[in-house]
């Protein structure tokens, strides 16, 4: 007997991909988590590597004309999307601003220590192609040690918008908890 073969019509929806994708920034984690249909729209790789590349732009924007809790929380979103090379490069970049102020500089900081940790899985499965894993780590320790030094050593300023958000309602903002937190890094 000769064997059939059946072919499956595969439809892309890129309407409906494209809403999920724009609502959840991106997020393909989010989306297959919250949004388990998504795969079935279909979409191609490569479309969603535009509409990524858009977020990014779009984020990138935001995050230079906001500040304080308003900006660490694009960053967030970005960092979401972005990938551990690109993440180091933009907390880097924010670490150096001198215009921002010491509690949005801890949570850039603390998330440079977290993508540290990431880069360090990247490099063990190959997904990251450093020439020398070892000294990559040992610079961003030590750059990590200089922002906390930074930071140990500058008077603590806490931007507004912080103390007012909802999120923050009960944080103790107290000099003395910001130089415990910066510690702990």
């Amino acid at each position: 007997m000769k064997k059939q073969v059946i072919k499956r019509l595969e439809t892309i929806d890129l309407v409906n991909g494209k809403k999920v994708f724009f609502d959840y920034e991106g997020n393909l984690f989010s989306i297959n988590r919250e949004v388990p249909e998504y795969r079935h729209y279909n979409v191609p790789k490569d479309v969603e590597d535009i509409w990524k590349q858009t977020i990014v732009n779009n984020l990138l924007e935001e995050i230079k004309k906001t500040k304080g809790y308003e900006k660490s929380s694009k960053v967030t979103k970005l960092v979401a999307i972005y990938g551990h090379y690109n993440n180091i490069q933009l907390l880097e970049e924010l670490l150096d601003d001198n215009t921002l102020d010491t509690f949005s500089k801890i949570l850039y900081l603390e998330g440079l220590n977290r993508e540290k940790l990431g880069v360090n899985i990247s490099i063990k499965y190959k997904i990251l192609k450093i020439d020398d894993p070892k000294l990559y780590i040992e610079a961003l320790n030590e750059k990590i040690s200089d922002y906390k030094s930074k930071l140990l050593n500058t008077p603590i300023t806490i931007d507004e918008s912080f103390k007012q958000n909802y999120a923050f309602k009960y944080y103790d903002f107290s000099d003395e908890n910001i130089f415990k937190r910066i510690e702990s890094i």
